[in-house]
C-alpha cells in the first residue's frame, strides 16, 4: 500500500491541489492500494490524545491502523512554513510510535509560493525519516513560485505536470 500525506492542516491550503494530483496520477499507474492523508482533517485533539501518549481517538487510531501500519511506501508533500516543514507535521510523526515507520520507502516533494520549493524543509524531513529509519527517495522535487502554476485550483504548468508524471514513475520503481 501507498500513503501519500498532504503534510498540512491549513485551511484552503493550496499542497492538498498537488497532494491530490499525485493521488490521481498514483491510482492511474498502479494496482497498488494509494490512500491519502490530509492532516488537516485530523481530529482537532490528537496532539494529545494518541498512540504514544495515550487515550488515543478513535478517528485517529483507524488513521493509523488503516493508512500508517498496512504502507510500505510513503509519499509525503510539504508546504514551506517559517523556513521549514508544517509543526503539524513533525507533532503527526510524533503521534506515531516509530516502529510504524520503521523500514518503510518514503519520498518527498517540497512546495512553496517562495523561491526555494521547500529544500530545507524536505532536508529536515529527511533528517526525520532517516532518524526513524526509513529509506529516503533520494529526490525530492521542489516546487517553487507555485501561485504561478495554478489556473483555478488545477496544475496547468506542462513543465510541472511532466515533472510529476516523473517522479511517480520513479517513486513507483524505489
Amino acid at each position: 500500500m501507498i500513503t501519500i500525506v498532504n503534510g498540512t492542516n491549513r485551511i484552503g491550503n493550496l499542497t492538498s491541489v498537488f497532494s491530490l494530483h499525485v493521488e490521481k496520477l498514483l491510482k492511474n499507474k498502479t494496482d497498488e492500494p494509494v490512500e491519502l492523508i490530509n492532516l488537516e482533517k485530523l481530529p482537532r485533539d490528537f496532539a494529545f490524545h494518541n498512540e504514544v501518549y495515550g487515550k488515543s481517538a478513535p478517528e485517529f487510531t483507524e488513521i493509523i491502523e488503516q493508512k500508517i501500519e498496512p504502507a510500505q511506501k510513503f509519499l509525503w508533500l510539504s508546504p514551506e512554513y517559517n523556513g521549514g516543514f508544517p509543526g503539524v507535521s513533525k507533532t503527526f510523526i510524533d503521534a506515531v510510535k516509530p516502529a510504524r515507520f520503521k523500514g518503510k520507502k518514503i519520498a518527498f516533494a517540497g512546495v512553496s509560493a517562495g523561491r526555494t520549493g521547500n529544500a530545507r524543509g524536505m532536508d529536515q524531513l529527511t533528517a526525520v525519516a532517516n532518524y526513524l529509519g526509513m529509506h529516503v527517495m533520494p529526490f525530492k522535487p521542489a516546487i517553487n513560485n507555485i501561485n504561478g502554476l495554478l489556473t483555478e485550483g488545477k496544475i496547468t504548468d506542462e513543465e510541472t505536470l511532466k515533472l510529476f508524471d516523473s517522479f511517480t514513475d520513479d517513486f513507483l520503481k524505489y
